[in-house]
């Protein structure tokens, strides 16, 4: 009987002939012999795979569903909106180098964000395409904003995932500052840590509470991206499971009202 189910569910779905199983799977514990106890075992990993192959297919469900996402965030019109309504303004001031400078920074960070988006690249290409987003936000701000990239020699050459570092920084310039005369710095840290790669992204910006700052650690936790909160972070979060260093399967967060905000990633080291 028990060759037979095997041979069955080996040649088709049918999960019904597992009831064939059941006078050994049901029959009390100190009945049971050792094919007794053969079948319940394959009963259990049947079910068992069945349901881990479910799960696999709805986590491939959601990476499609967050690579169109990240493809749709990469042309943000609102964002291109705004740095071709400034390239505008520029030329009617009077500002032409400005005006073409922001052109050639727009075209460069396109070019690299549209170009396989799945693929690893560079640390110090990141950082580029990270460098280029903060000019042309900075050209349509009123707000000083300032940056700087701390690494350690030779890290820019390990791999990370692409358009890793944008939504920490959108996230810091929409939230962290409080009023149109305010400023901002942001600084990315990248150093080594033993066998992993620490990275530190951290703003002087006005914090979090703790009502906010408890939603956005719980999201992460979940490991899911939250479409309607926290997207950015937390796609990001989810595209970095795979590389997250053992022990740190997660994105860390610290923040505190009037004391800005810190984002800790650990992550393998890969050449």
């Amino acid at each position: 009987t028990l060759s037979q189910v095997m041979e069955s569910i080996k040649a088709s779905e049918n999960r019904d002939i597992l009831k064939l199983l059941r006078p050994m799977t049901t029959r009390p514990a100190c009945d049971r012999d050792e094919l007794d106890q053969l079948a319940g075992t394959y009963e259990t990993m049947v079910l068992e795979h069945d349901e881990y192959f479910k799960q696999i297919l709805e986590m491939s469900l959601q990476t499609e569903k967050l690579k169109y996402q990240l493809l749709q965030s990469q042309i943000n019109p609102h964002f291109l909106f705004n740095t071709l309504n400034t390239i505008v303004s520029c030329q009617s001031l009077g500002k032409v180098e400005l005006a073409s400078q922001t052109i050639t920074n727009l075209s460069q960070f396109y070019r690299h964000l549209l170009h396989d988006p799945d693929h690893l690249i560079p640390i110090r290409e990141e950082l580029l395409v990270t460098e280029l987003y903060l000019k042309l936000i900075c050209v349509s701000k009123p707000n000083r904003i300032t940056w700087s990239f701390e690494t350690e020699d030779g890290i820019e050459h390990f791999l990370i995932c692409k358009f890793i570092f944008q939504p920490f920084m959108e996230n810091a310039i929409i939230h962290a500052i409080p009023d149109s005369s305010s400023s901002l710095h942001i600084v990315i840290s990248i150093q080594y840590e033993e066998d992993t790669i620490l990275i530190r992204i951290s703003d002087n910006g006005i914090g979090m509470d703790k009502e906010r700052l408890a939603d956005i650690r719980q999201t992460l936790q979940k490991h899911q991206a939250d479409y309607d909160k926290n997207y950015g972070i937390s796609n990001v979060n989810v595209r970095l499971t795979p590389y997250f260093a053992p022990g740190c399967d997660t994105i860390q967060l610290e923040s505190h009202p009037g004391c800005g905000t810190s984002f800790t990633i650990h992550l393998k080291q890969i050449l």
